[in-house]
Parts: structure tokens; C-alpha cells; sequence
């Protein structure tokens, strides 16, 4: 069978179209599905991941609670439960005698009420305490490196420091502390 030339240009043409075809529609559509078969894959190994590790996850989170929890508990063993203002006093009151210092006053004061309203802490309660003591700098720096150590959880607000006198060989100097010790709920500091 013999082909004329209409006939060649049209198996020409049709070759051309399938070729065209294939070009522009068929090989970027494989493309695009090899694209997102890759993806898909990514993702399907992304989520095996995610549900390997989160149980790895959820136990590493427990022991985090549990470490918190223990330093909670620690942090409220220091807090004592039980104990009257007057022991605070004579806890300072020893301390400041052991560093060779002269308590000026000591007495207790109510926080500022924005303060205690910005850190309220369910189960605690708070006293303020002001403390003016005097002595040489050393003395006072050894009561409050000493003070920070106290098993009772104290916390120092304010603290002021004055010299005494104006001569150059008196070392005597005065501070002025504002201090808050913490009771567990229901014991009054009184």
C-alpha cells in the first residue's frame, strides 16, 4: 500500500500531536505526580517519627513533672508551717549578734497591697518585716550572705545602706531591710 502525500502529512501531523502531547501535558504531569509521591512520602515519614518519639516524649514530660514536683516539695519544706513571728525575730535577732550587729528596729509590716496581689500564692501567706540594724559593712555583708542561706525561705525587697558618721576612720554604717518571710496557709504570723 502506498501512501500519498496528504496522507503522510497527516500521520506527520497526528506523530506531531502525540508528540506535543506528550511534551506539554503527559511528561509534566509525571513530573508533578513523582513530585507529590515524594512528598507523600516525606510526610508519611515524618508522621512514623511523631509516633515513635511521642512516647518518648510523654515520658521524658513525666519525669519533668516529677523533678518539678520534688522541687516543689523542697522548696515548701522550707516554708514552715506552724511557726509564730517571734521566732523569725530571734532567728535575726541571733543572727545579728553572731555578725556583731546592733538591731535599731525590728518590727513587722504589711506588704504593699499591689505587691501581694500581683504574687499570690495558693496555700501561702506573707509578713512583712522591717529590720534596721547597724554595725560595720562586714558584719552586715556576713548577715545577709548568712540570711540567704536561712532553711526558711526569706525574701529581701529593699535594702538600704547608710553611713553613720561622716568621719573617715568610723566604719559604722546602718541598713534599713524590708524583708517578707512566708507561712503556709492557716498560721497566723502574729
Amino acid at each position: 500500500m502506498k501512501m500519498n502525500r496528504r496522507e503522510l502529512i497527516f500521520m506527520g501531523l497526528m506523530l506531531g500531536i502525540l508528540f506535543a502531547a506528550w511534551m506539554l501535558v503527559l511528561r509534566p504531569r509525571a513530573a508533578d505526580m513523582d513530585r507529590m509521591q515524594a512528598q507523600i512520602q516525606e510526610k508519611q515519614r515524618i508522621l512514623e517519627e511523631i509516633g515513635t518519639s511521642r512516647p518518648r516524649a510523654v515520658g521524658n514530660l513525666k519525669k519533668d513533672i516529677d523533678e518539678l514536683q520534688a522541687i516543689v516539695d523542697e522548696q515548701q519544706s522550707r516554708i514552715p508551717r506552724g511557726e509564730k513571728i517571734e521566732k523569725v525575730f530571734q532567728d535575726i535577732s541571733d543572727l545579728a549578734t553572731t555578725n556583731e550587729l546592733r538591731i535599731l528596729q525590728i518590727r513587722t509590716n504589711q506588704t504593699t497591697p499591689g505587691a501581694a496581689e500581683e504574687e499570690k500564692i495558693d496555700g501561702m501567706e506573707e509578713q512583712g518585716i522591717v529590720l534596721e540594724l547597724e554595725g560595720r559593712f562586714q558584719g552586715i555583708q556576713a548577715f545577709l550572705e548568712t540570711l540567704e542561706k536561712q532553711p526558711r525561705i526569706i525574701r529581701v525587697d529593699e535594702i538600704r545602706i547608710v553611713r553613720v558618721s561622716k568621719k573617715v576612720d568610723d566604719q559604722a554604717i546602718q541598713a534599713n531591710l524590708r524583708l517578707r518571710v512566708f507561712n503556709r496557709k492557716g498560721v497566723t504570723a502574729s
